[in-house]
C-alpha cells in the first residue's frame, strides 16, 4: 500500500461558461444588427442626398438662371426706373448663390464619380480644396482603375470626403496625401496630413470627438473594409482603409 504522501492528485476545474458564450453571442448579433441597420440608412441617406442633388441642380439652379434672364432683360429695357447699380449688386448676389447650389449639388450628387469614377471625383474634391490656400492637397495612385461595382465606389468615395472634410476643419495641416494602391484587386488608401494631430487615447475618451470616428469605422466595415487610424500630436494623423474591389482596369 502507498502512502498518502506518495500519491499525486490531479485538481480538476470544471467552469460552466454557457453564460459567458451567450453573452458573447449576443454582442455579436448586437454588432451585426448594428452595421446592417447602417448600411441602410447609408442606403437611404444616399438615396436622399441623390434627389435633393438632383433637386438643387435641376430646379433651384434652373430657377436662378430665369431670374437672372427677367432681370438682364429689365436692365436692357430700362423697364424700371431703378439704379442701375443696384440691379447689378442682385446680379451678383444671384452669381454668388448659383456658385453655392452648383457646389452643394456636386457635394450631395457628385456627377463627375458617375462620369469618370474614384480617383477623378477625388482629384476635384482636393483641387477645390487647394484653391483655398490654406493646405496643399496630393492624390498619388500606383495604377489607373475602375471600380465596376458602384455602390462600393460611392461609398468609398463618401468615407475620403468625410476624412478630407475632417482634415480641413480640425488638422491645421499644411499638407495632406490621399494615396491610392491597389494589387490583386485589394485596394489600399492611405490618408496622411502633417497636421496637429491628436491623442488617440484622449480622442476616443471624448464621445463627440470619438463618434465620428466610429462612424467612419462603421462605414468602412459595413461595406467589408478595414479601417486603421493612427496620430502623433505635433506630427500628423495617418488614416489606412482596405478594400476587396472588383477592377476595371484602363489599359
Amino acid at each position: 500500500t502507498k502512502d498518502v504522501d506518495d500519491l499525486k492528485f490531479k485538481h480538476i476545474y470544471l467552469h460552466d461558461i454557457t453564460n459567458r458564450i451567450e453573452g458573447e453571442q449576443k454582442i455579436k448579433n448586437y454588432k451585426d444588427n448594428l452595421r446592417e441597420l447602417r448600411t441602410k440608412l447609408e442606403s437611404v441617406n444616399e438615396e436622399l442626398k441623390q434627389k435633393i442633388g438632383k433637386e438643387l441642380h435641376d430646379s433651384v439652379g434652373h430657377s436662378l438662371s430665369l431670374l437672372k434672364i427677367q432681370l438682364q432683360n429689365v436692365l436692357e429695357t430700362k423697364e424700371l426706373n431703378t439704379d442701375e447699380d443696384e440691379i447689378k449688386k442682385v446680379f451678383i448676389s444671384i452669381d454668388e448663390l448659383s456658385q453655392e447650389v452648383r457646389e452643394l449639388s456636386h457635394e450631395l450628387r457628385p456627377r463627375i464619380l458617375e462620369e469618370f469614377g474614384l480617383i477623378q471625383a477625388i482629384a476635384s474634391l482636393i483641387d477645390r480644396t487647394n484653391l483655398q490656400g490654406n493646405m496643399k492637397g496630393y492624390i498619388v495612385q500606383n495604377k489607373e482603375f475602375r471600380i465596376t461595382e458602384k455602390k462600393l465606389e460611392k461609398n468609398i468615395y463618401r468615407i475620403c470626403q468625410e476624412a478630407l472634410n475632417n482634415i480641413i476643419k480640425h488638422s491645421e495641416c499644411s499638407e495632406f496625401y490621399l494615396e491610392f494602391n491597389l494589387d490583386n484587386s485589394i485596394l489600399d488608401i492611405v490618408i496622411s496630413d502633417n497636421g496637429k494631430g491628436f491623442d488617440l487615447n484622449e480622442q476616443f475618451g471624448n464621445e463627440r470627438s470619438s463618434l465620428g470616428l466610429f462612424n467612419m469605422k462603421e462605414g468602412v466595415e459595413a461595406v467589408g473594409g478595414k479601417f486603421n487610424i493612427d496620430s502623433i500630436k505635433d506630427i500628423g494623423t495617418n488614416i489606412s482603409l482596405k478594400f476587396k474591389i472588383i477592377e476595371e482596369e484602363n489599359d
